[in-house]
């Protein structure tokens, strides 16, 4: 619409353009004629203001003189600057019904640097049959917090595992009877319960933090999949699922963290960093109870010392570059190794109990090293085949001095064997 001017009666012209609009004048009696205002004046803005409205779906209603703003205000971006709480459940007073509808009603806000987004749930089951997907570029401002849990955070001593402490090595039944009882127990701890029946919670690009909430994976999904930025947990269990906590190229700090029960395996990282303390467990895998390549870092506090228990692949296995420090770690009863290192990683594992496993207690291979140090390894090879508390191959190196006494060594200590492993003491 280009700007109106006044009519000339004289020419009969209505002038345009900013200089025509410029030179309107009201009039002065005596002194100065008015503009006579054109028609055009007043149809054209009519003409473009409604075109605006039917533009948007809207009908014009000359009743309505908030259309225009509504026309104009779609996709308009609001900015967030105070610390706000969103609550999610199912009763008429919550602000939304699930986190997707929380995430919806974010999608035309932005959260301004010092602010924080809380999205509060409810104390009560949430269910979902599709991914939720927080991929936003504000998510570090951005929390999920669940009810206060019913009791305290599950102990490492609260934990049911029967059986595997002599040969036969710990079966897959014994593993699902342990499985059943520990899924009950945990969430009888937790108010808040996020149910996938199909989808996992994803955090493509991290987010602020999620704490007090069990995850409930689905068959063939994994449970909290994380893949970029960073993000602190806080009393965290999941369960099920096919991989539990999935992490890449993120980093991961927080407190009592558990994964049981999953059918591939507990915790996978890739070229990821994970640093937690507190209550940290992985039991009951059907495959590793932790899997980390591509450079990943597992780090726990010995304060409550790691435990990966009852999986049925290897306790712990690194590979590619990759590197743990979970010293006194309680890793035993896995159907292969305890600690399997390989690849130019290295694991330091000083005072760990890692017996009872179906293969190798350790083992190191292909340029890896690991720190045994006052750890226990006796009680191991369980499959009967020729496996040791400690072996070292094509490369590998381990330290072993002040290890527990009955451990069974491959090559000796202090000599390097015909693959180029070598233990020292």
């Amino acid at each position: 619409m280009d700007y109106v001017g006044g009519f000339n009666p004289s020419t009969g012209q209505t002038a345009f353009g900013k200089p025509a609009l410029d030179a309107l004048v009201n009039a002065d009696p005596g002194v100065t004629e008015g503009s006579v205002l054109a028609m055009e004046a007043v149809k054209h803005p009519i003409e473009e203001i409604l075109y605006c409205i039917e533009q948007r779906g809207l009908t014009p209603d000359k009743d309505d003189r908030t259309q225009l703003w509504q026309a104009l205000s779609v996709g308009q971006i609001e900015f967030i600057t105070a610390n706000t709480t969103i609550t999610v459940g199912s009763d008429p007073s919550d602000d939304q019904p699930t986190l997707q509808d929380a995430l919806d009603y974010l999608a035309d806000k932005l959260i301004a640097p010092g602010a924080l987004v809380t999205l509060s749930m409810r104390a009560e089951t949430h269910t979902y049959s599709a991914d939720v997907v927080f991929d936003r570029p504000d998510v570090e401002r951005i929390r999920i917090v669940g009810a206060a849990l019913t009791g305290s955070f599950p102990a490492h001593g609260d934990f049911s595992l029967v059986g595997g402490t002599t040969a036969p090595v710990y079966s897959g039944a014994q593993r699902a009877a342990d499985n059943a009882l520990n899924d009950t127990m945990v969430r009888s701890r937790f108010a808040t319960t996020i149910n996938f029946t199909a989808g996992a919670l994803r955090f493509p690009n991290g987010m602020q933090s999620l704490s007090n909430v069990l995850i409930d994976g689905a068959v063939g999904h994994d449970g909290l999949v994380i893949t970029g930025g960073k993000c602190n947990l806080s009393n965290v269990a999941i369960l099920g699922g096919e991989n539990g906590l999935v992490t890449v190229l993120t980093s991961i700090t927080g407190s009592n963290v558990v994964m049981s029960g999953q059918a591939a395996e507990g915790l996978s990282q890739k070229a990821s960093y994970l640093e937690l303390a507190g209550v940290v467990r992985v039991q009951g895998a059907t495959g590793n109870g932790v899997s980390a390549n591509f450079g990943a870092n597992l780090t726990v506090s010995s304060t409550d010392p790691f435990q990966s228990r009852g999986n049925g692949g290897h306790g712990v296995a690194l590979g590619w570059s990759s590197s743990a420090h979970i010293p006194g770690a309680q890793v035993d009863r896995n159907t292969q190794n305890g600690l399997w290192v390989i690849g130019n990683s290295s694991c330091y594992a000083d005072s760990s109990m890692v017996v009872h496993n179906g293969e190798n207690g350790a083992i190191a291979s292909n340029g890896s090293f690991i720190d045994m140090g006052l750890a226990n390894a006796t009680s191991n090879n369980y499959v009967g085949a020729a496996h040791y508390g400690v072996q070292a191959v094509h490369g590998g190196h381990i330290y072993a001095a002040g290890i527990a006494g009955g451990t069974t060594f491959s090559p000796s200590v202090n000599t390097i064997g015909t693959t180029g492993g070598f233990i020292s003491i």
